[in-house]
């Protein structure tokens, strides 16, 4: 009985929001997870998830590129209502802001060429030389094994730039995420490559909501809860986890 009162809440809110514009920020990190065109985001799996739960809720979603330090603060404001994709750990202000449950989880596989033998521990990198994203932090055991020399890094801003890499072999393997690696065999970018067993990090990603227009935010989060127990997202996220 309270499943059902709170779905008949949850119809009454989108009916009065009907048509109401919503403010969605996202962080662009190109495909597969955010695809534009001439600076408007057009595409990519942010944007489908995005787009089908202000669908979902009755509203029509707006989006609006942010700089990566600036997320919370545009959050905490009230500049925009949702960012999808987010994770507590990266957030400077978690506890000012409401998070949706987890979306998805994403892994950060080691990919190898289709004639290499299968990684599955982090005693097969020893003396490997590593294709990795400029910047970004690894995982505290990788970490030890190039602090410590053990394994070495080959840095690169460009993913596309790490798979010609490990197919030109000047590296032994590299590390993107399965959604990523989806789009470059897709694109025809990938071929010959596979993923490996050994996973460095895996992390949930969520939806985060801003406190203010608390009725739109509530609108969000039941529209992303009910969405997650009908499967949508799965289905909706089959497209990108396709090898072809």
């Amino acid at each position: 009985m309270k499943t059902v009162i709170l779905c008949f809440f949850f119809l009454v809110n989108i009916a009065q929001a009907k048509n109401t514009i919503v403010n969605i920020g996202y962080v662009f990190h190109g495909p597969p997870f955010h695809i534009e065109e001439k600076g408007k985001l057009i595409g990519g799996v942010v944007y489908d998830i995005s787009k089908s739960i202000a669908k979902k809720a009755g509203l029509v979603p707006a989006f609006s590129e942010l700089p990566t330090k600036r997320t919370d603060e545009m959050l905490v404001k009230g500049r925009i209502q949702m960012l999808c994709f987010h994770n507590p750990k990266w957030s400077y202000h978690p506890d000012k802001l409401l998070w949706g449950p987890e979306v998805i989880k994403r892994k950060e596989f080691f990919i190898i060429s289709n004639n290499t033998s299968d990684l599955k521990s982090y005693d097969d990198l020893k003396n490997m030389l590593i294709g990795t994203h400029l910047g970004y932090h690894y995982s505290q055991l990788l970490t030890k094994l190039f602090d410590a020399g053990i394994a070495s890094r080959v840095n690169k801003q460009k993913t596309s730039s790490l798979y010609k890499l490990l197919k030109m072999q000047r590296v032994h393997t590299i590390i993107d995420n399965e959604y990523s690696f989806y789009y470059q065999v897709q694109a025809g970018n990938a071929k010959g490559l596979k993923l490996s067993s050994l996973i460095d990090k895996e992390y949930s990603l969520h939806c985060v909501f801003s406190k203010n227009n608390i009725t739109l935010t509530n609108l969000l989060l039941k529209a992303t809860q009910i969405m997650i127990e009908d499967g949508s997202f799965i289905r909706l996220l089959k497209k990108y986890t396709q090898k072809e």
